[in-house]
């Protein structure tokens, strides 16, 4: 009995052993972990979560969008001897000289690597007034001015000098909203209002995180200054110009180097978001004095931020080989035009130019220490068939989830359905009516009309939400997590922190 019990002891802890040392498989999950800026929060959502969809080897990617400033500390690692707390960090401002010296000094170097650019923009709230040409015009310095509280109502005779058809009610009020948080926006429009305008904007106003006058609006983060906008008449804020677009903000025309009044919208559709950045260095070098900031150009816009991942050169100090590998893609398919595109398309970013991504390549290929033995490839929709792309470590267009599918063509629906209430908002506000108030036919009918047109939009309102609600669903039961482009309430989709 006893003979047995020991044969039996030898074969459990052989067995397990074994298992225990057997060398992962392509079972076991590669996971990949950064956090920083929520200004391209959505781009790499949208990118982690399509590798995630085509991977073979299992994938678990998160990015949690906590800001700049935030994501800087967690990758510099400052408390725990410079280990980061994650895998990789990113900020829409370089590392300072301070912080890239210490890194460089204690054997830790990292490398910069820029991949989108993206404008800081000013909107506001004043009533009855357009976006675009026609809308609200504003230097520099009377921007500075608005920001500090040395202006605080919208018919001041500074504002009215560039907008003489500026029709607003005497002495409305201009509540100015910012950030709580160091953030990267803040430290952009700063650091523009100084360069721009150094008497009004003075050097200790310029910073991630500033003194503000008294009374002005606390608003952390994209959603809440959103709120802040939206629900304040005659409210001035600032924010990532694709965010305030898809939330309908109305935007200033601001008044770039060349004098030249006009949106980032107009300055994208011209090529003046990458002309801010015709010159960048080597990922390895220190980026601090880099300068995007109201420079030449007939169509530049003056406030604009680079976004960056924040890598080591060193990456043996992520345990696993194949998440050092798949840091390792997941930047390349930064600079991919079958991933990268899409955060052209669908949030208003700019990509940086060909000297840049090369450069990348470069510092990739050639200034990183890894144990990885294996390599994450991708295959397009338009490659050749190959049997080798069935591989463990091939990320494949041509791997499709029937949800993934449902959700890309829910999309064109949701797309179609918005067009058409937009076409139905005109008609319904360019429709002349005319009440009779004494004419107890005319109140019914001018009623009537109202309230169909108001039943009509709210179908389509309730529509769209179904499409909307069904594609969280399929997201959600069919693939385990929460779309990201969904806005939660409170977050707005980009995380509880700010830019």
């Amino acid at each position: 009995m006893n003979g047995f019990l020991t044969k039996a002891s030898v074969l459990f802890i052989t067995t397990a052993t074994t298992i225990l040392l057997k060398p992962a498989s392509a079972g076991n999950v590669v996971e990949l972990h950064g956090s920083g800026t929520t200004n391209p929060s959505k781009c790499i959502w949208h990118i982690m979560e399509r590798m995630q969809e085509q991977a073979k080897k299992p994938l678990h990617m998160t990015y949690r969008a906590v800001g700049s400033g935030q994501g800087q500390t967690e990758f510099l690692g400052k408390d725990s001897d410079y280990i980061p707390y994650t895998d990789f960090g990113a900020g829409d401002i370089p590392m300072s000289n301070e912080d890239w010296t210490a890194l460089d000094s204690t054997q830790n170097s990292m490398l910069h690597i820029p991949f989108v650019l993206g404008a800081i923009s000013v909107f506001h709230s004043v009533p009855d007034v357009p976006n675009g040409p026609g809308g609200l015009n504003l230097t520099d310095c009377v921007l500075a001015k608005i920001f500090k509280r040395d202006i605080t109502t919208w018919d001041n005779a500074e504002i009215l000098e560039n907008n003489p058809n500026l029709d607003v009610e005497e002495g409305l009020r201009i509540n100015v909203a910012r950030r709580v948080g160091g953030s990267s926006s803040t430290k952009s429009l700063t650091q523009y209002l100084h360069k721009s305008c150094p008497d009004v904007w003075t050097e200790d106003l310029v910073g991630k995180k500033i003194d503000w006058p008294e009374g002005t609006l606390e608003c952390d983060g994209s959603a809440l200054m959103t709120a802040c906008i939206r629900d304040n008449e005659g409210t001035i804020g600032y924010i990532d110009a694709g965010h305030g677009h898809n939330e309908n903000l109305v935007e200033i025309e601001l008044e770039n180097y060349d004098k030249k009044f006009l949106s980032s919208k107009t300055a994208s559709e011209n090529g003046g978001i990458a002309a801010a950045a015709a010159a960048l260095g080597k990922p390895d070098e220190d980026f601090s004095e880099v300068d995007l900031l109201d420079q030449p150009g007939e169509f530049t816009w003056p406030i604009v931020a680079l976004s960056y991942l924040y890598i080591r050169k060193d990456l043996t100090y992520i345990e696993d080989p194949d998440t050092q590998a798949l840091l390792v893609s997941f930047i390349k398919a930064l600079y991919d035009p079958n991933f990268i595109n899409d955060c052209i398309d669908l949030f208003g970013f700019s990509t940086v130019n060909d000297i840049t991504r090369e450069d990348v390549y470069f510092a990739l290929d050639n200034d990183l220490i890894t144990t990885s033995t294996e390599e994450f490839k991708f295959e397009a929709a338009g490659d050749e068939n190959d049997k080798d792309h069935q591989g463990d470590y091939y990320i494949s267009a041509k791997r499709r989830s029937f949800a993934e599918y449902e959700r890309t063509e829910n999309e064109g629906r949701i797309a179609d359905l918005e067009a058409e209430v937009a076409s139905l908002r005109s008609m319904i506000e360019s429709m002349p009516i005319h009440v009779d108030y004494d004419d107890d036919d005319s109140n019914a009918d001018a009623a009537l009309g109202i309230a169909i047109a108001s039943i009509v939009m709210w179908v389509f309102a309730i529509m769209w939400f179904g499409f909307l609600q069904k594609k969280v669903i399929h997201k959600d039961v069919d693939e385990g997590s929460l779309v990201s482009d969904i806005n939660v309430p409170g977050t707005n989709g980009h995380g509880a922190n700010g830019l």
